[in-house]
């Protein structure tokens, strides 16, 4: 979700991309509006079967104890807040996580991890990551298994920034070419995975509806 803010009113929006891929992979997708009081938020995990956290701006680095050291996009700090605060809601009752680009982002930071806050100034050699390009999948990983077993998919990249501490409990279960960190998974959580391309806009593609009927298919208990 994502805030649009003009001269009269102040909008919430998400991507029709995130509603069409859960709604094909059998689904109810449900947006949800940012809220500051805690029971609301526990209210709202109470209903849900499962959480995305889609695609967004950047996250401040003070949320991951570091000064602003480029020129950032910032994601609001009510979305920021929000996620975090339900997030921690869904874990405590092990419902199923799917983080997309920012989403993912936003899991490893909450779960006490860092951000390159630009790829291109903090890893000089890197590729360019808002471009398309290839990931490698690691064996043994859920993903690898998910993806029936694939080695490396190309995928639709739009980011300029990275994990670059990884977060309590997490591992590594894709990357690039140059090492950067394309998706990551708990072990031990019955399904949380991040991925930092965007497999909403590819929705008639095999590993995009593997991923995305592996997430909805946890929500409903498969």
């Amino acid at each position: 979700m994502d805030i649009m803010d003009t001269e009269k009113s102040i909008y919430q929006y998400i991507h029709k991309y995130y509603l069409d891929a859960i709604e094909r992979s059998g689904g109810a997708p449900l947006a949800l509006p940012f809220l500051h009081d805690e029971e609301s938020v526990k209210i709202i995990v109470k209903v849900i079967d499962g959480l995305i956290l889609s695609g967004g701006g950047d996250i401040h680095p003070s949320y991951y104890g570091e000064e602003t050291m480029t020129k950032l996009t910032l994601t609001p700090d009510d979305r920021i807040d929000f996620e975090f605060s339900l997030l921690e809601e869904v874990m405590k009752r092990k419902k199923p996580v799917l983080g997309i680009c920012y989403g993912m982002q936003l899991l490893n930071v909450a779960l006490g991890g860092s951000l390159y806050q630009d790829i291109k100034k903090h890893v000089p050699k890197s590729m360019d990551h808002r471009k398309n390009h290839s990931v490698r999948i690691w064996p043994e990983s859920r993903l690898h298994k998910i993806m029936d077993g694939v080695e490396a998919i190309d995928v639709i990249s739009r980011h300029h920034q990275a994990i670059n501490d990884i977060g309590r409990n997490l591992n590594i279960s894709a990357d690039a070419e140059d090492g950067i960190i394309e998706a990551i998974e708990m072990e031990g959580y019955p399904f949380l995975i991040g991925v930092q391309w965007h497999p909403e806009k590819e929705i008639g593609d095999f590993f995009t509806r593997r991923l995305i009927s592996s997430f909805v298919n946890a929500c409903m208990g498969n």
